[in-house]
């Protein structure tokens, strides 16, 4: 969901219903790092700090029953529209996702229709900077409006780069030599690293 503003950027929120995604915990049992116990459960369904385990397992939803209700529901509008693939057809954590098979919901509202749409974005901006503003709890240095972190992270990689763990650069390198792309000389070296 994402609302225009006038001075400040979109407030935006592309989230899924699970407590983390899946993406996230590979990452974590890349490194070899424990993930935090409210991400995900092992396969007899108890929370687990095992990224492994939670590979095995399955995800947490946000919100208890109430996220599950909604994930459920933007699982319909996402895939069952469109005809494509709903829950474990599109995938497991194990084998990872099926190419090709994954729907998407668009849902656009014209603000004029409601609202002027000049009054409109300058009232977000009320709202982004509220949020900015509200009362922070004891070690919190900065409340952050729904994408903002999101547009700070994009500017920061754009002018230092997107930074990628080894496995990740390793799959990148391999995809490449499999489509025959173009490499740098000192591309290959990257596999022994």
């Amino acid at each position: 969901v994402a609302a225009p503003a006038a001075q400040e950027h979109p407030l935006v929120i592309d989230t899924s219903f699970s407590n983390t995604s899946h993406g996230k915990i590979r990452v974590y049992e890349q490194k070899g790092l424990p993930i935090p116990s409210h991400w995900a459960y092992d396969v007899q369904g108890h929370p687990t700090t095992d990224a492994s385990a939670a590979i095995e397992g399955f995800l947490q939803p946000i919100g208890g029953f109430k996220g599950v209700g909604l994930a459920v529901l933007m699982g319909v509008l996402s895939s069952l529209l469109s005809g494509a693939a709903y829950g474990t057809e599109s995938g497991n954590m194990v084998e990872g996702p099926r190419p090709g098979v994954d729907g998407h919901f668009f849902l656009v509202l014209n603000v004029a229709t409601f609202e002027d749409p000049d009054r409109f974005r300058s009232r977000v901006d009320g709202v982004i900077r509220e949020l900015r503003q509200s009362r922070r709890a004891e070690g919190v240095d900065r409340i952050y409006a729904p994408g903002e972190l999101e547009w700070e992270t994009e500017k920061r990689y754009r002018l230092e780069g997107i930074p990628l763990n080894a496995d990740t650069r390793r799959g990148l390198l391999k995809a490449a030599i499999n489509t025959s792309a173009s490499l740098p000389e000192d591309a290959l070296s990257l596999l022994e690293s």
